[in-house]
């Protein structure tokens, strides 16, 4: 079954909102581990090429500004980002509290218009 283009934008829209979630959840760390989380960011945010895909309406200038920059954060740290399913290993990694910042303040952003259906169009 095909589904427009805004019905795929909201439904990544919610899969990076989970993302964000995932960041600043330490028992998300604990479940996925951090190679699982950064690896699922990259199932749904791209390289340049992609970001024009988080247009309007579903995604707003500001939400569109926050996935860019946590993606460059990420990209920048990521390698440096030990690779563990313990929250508490990463307490001390400067890049990883970071990520969760950017990660919590972009939560704050998108949860602000919250999770769009995946069934229904928004107008």
């Amino acid at each position: 079954m095909d589904i427009s283009r805004k019905l795929l934008q909201q439904r990544i829209r919610n899969r990076i909102i989970e993302n964000f979630e995932s960041f600043t959840n330490p028992t998300w760390t604990n479940r996925l581990g951090t190679d699982e989380m950064i690896a699922m960011w990259f199932d749904f945010v791209q390289e340049n090429d992609t970001f024009a895909f988080f247009s309007e309406p579903v995604f707003t200038k500001k939400e569109q500004a926050y996935i860019k920059e946590f993606h460059y954060l990420l990209m920048s740290s990521y390698d440096t980002i030990p690779s563990t399913w313990e929250h508490e290993a990463l307490q001390n990694n400067n890049n990883w509290t970071k990520l969760v910042k950017a990660a919590n303040e972009a939560l704050d952003i998108f949860m602000s218009r919250g999770r769009f259906s995946e069934d229904e169009e928004i107008s």
